[in-house]
């Protein structure tokens, strides 16, 4: 606070907080406090809130107690809901590791090493814990490879073991547990696999399954995806931010701008050719000209006034390369309805000679659903299970 003498709250081994104005408060002024506090570590998990109320005292006033403006309880403490349970995350990323035809990507008769990595970011330790590993029906797992920092292999390393399990045990808060296998990629593999599949999932006494994520990609809890033989693979995201909000209220309404992101990944292990993205944005929002950016490409429309579509030629995309598209759409007057978008991205494979057109459609990596239109809810109306971001502006590089 600013002008005041603060009594306690400032010494290490003060427990309260209290403040004196130096002279009386007039009528339509005001004071600030601020200060902060650390919730105990570790926390029993029997705690699921924390709970805080001042006192104002004065002496030709009152006693006033403070009041939680987010309720419509009048003088409430301030309540924060917390959790003293495990946070468990899993991670698996995927390697080529044994080249067998020596071309550099993942192929058949190729062998992949997955590692994975278990980090309890949770109040306290979590418990019983195990893991289990069903290998993608293309690949096979090779035996004796698979390694753990601890507990115990009860499957994977026996003559004839096809899938992994391993009972790690506990696993302290802030601990990390890190597991890996090999799998050989069936040769040959049947007509029309392009791609191989792993997730692992563990369960434990003190907290729900929890899926592996493949951290290389933007969508949450999802499967470990591998692009086999030469082939391009493109992952379309689409996020949504909040990036003019004409009424200051932080909700999306008539008269806002949106900013869409996208984003194109190319996973698999070869270029992508004759790529072109299009998006019509939802008839509620108007495409503002001039705003559309890109960190490689060409913008077919867009960026004309008057235009309702959102093309860009982005030609070749490498393997491993992103790509990222920056466009703004501003809500019309009469918009009532959650907005929904998604963007489609058509390319081919340069080593198809029939260079089939291939689609991959945007993905909102809010939510677990893939392949989903990107849905943006408007004030007032019914949730649409999406997230929303507020956005500084920015330049795509």
């Amino acid at each position: 606070t600013q002008g005041a003498q603060v009594v306690t709250g400032n010494n290490p081994a003060d427990t309260r907080v209290s403040v004196l104005l130096p002279a009386a408060l007039a009528v339509g002024e005001s004071f600030a406090v601020t200060f902060r506090v650390q919730i105990k570590e570790p926390l029993s998990p029997s705690v699921t809130t924390v709970r805080n109320q001042a006192l104002v005292t004065g002496d030709n006033i009152v006693p006033t107690l403070s009041d939680d403006p987010d309720t419509p309880a009048p003088g409430d403490p301030t309540v924060t809901s917390v959790s003293g349970l495990p946070k468990v995350d899993l991670s698996k990323s995927d390697a080529l590791l044994i080249d067998a035809d020596e071309d550099g990507f993942p192929s058949p008769g190729d062998t992949l090493v997955y590692e994975l990595v278990l980090t309890n970011r949770g109040g306290q330790t979590a418990m019983d814990i195990e893991l289990i590993d069903s290998l993608d029906e293309n690949t096979v797992l090779v035996a004796g490879s698979v390694q753990t920092s601890q507990g115990a292999v009860r499957q994977g390393n026996g003559p004839g073991d096809t899938n992994v399990q391993i009972a790690v045990g506990n696993l302290a808060r802030n601990a990390t547990a890190t597991f890996s296998f090999q799998a050989t990629i069936t040769d040959p593999l049947p007509a029309g696999v392009a791609t191989v599949s792993n997730q692992a999932r563990v369960t434990g006494s003190n907290f729900s399954p929890v899926l592996s994520d493949d951290p290389a990609t933007d969508a949450l809890d999802d499967p470990t995806v591998t692009a086999v033989t030469a082939a391009p693979l493109l992952l379309v995201s689409k996020r949504d931010f909040l990036y003019d909000d004409a009424d200051g209220d932080d909700q999306v309404g008539p008269g806002d701008t949106l900013f869409y992101m996208i984003q194109v990944n190319n996973i698999g292990n070869t270029t992508a050719a004759s790529v072109l993205l299009t998006d019509t944005p939802d008839l509620q929002t108007t495409l503002l000209a001039s705003k559309v950016q890109v960190s490689q490409g060409q913008v077919v429309s867009g960026n004309s006034a008057g235009d309702r579509v959102l093309q860009v030629r982005l030609d070749e995309i490498p393997p491993g390369a992103i790509v990222n598209i920056g466009f703004q759409v501003r809500v019309n007057a009469t918009a009532t309805e959650p907005l929904v978008n998604q963007a489609t991205t058509q390319f081919t494979n340069p080593n198809d000679a029939t260079r089939t057109v291939i689609t991959a459609l945007s993905d909102d990596p809010d939510t677990a659903t893939s392949s989903d239109p990107t849905v943006t809810q408007i004030k007032d109306g019914q949730p649409a299970g999406g997230l929303l971001e507020l956005l500084l502006p920015l330049v795509l590089r």
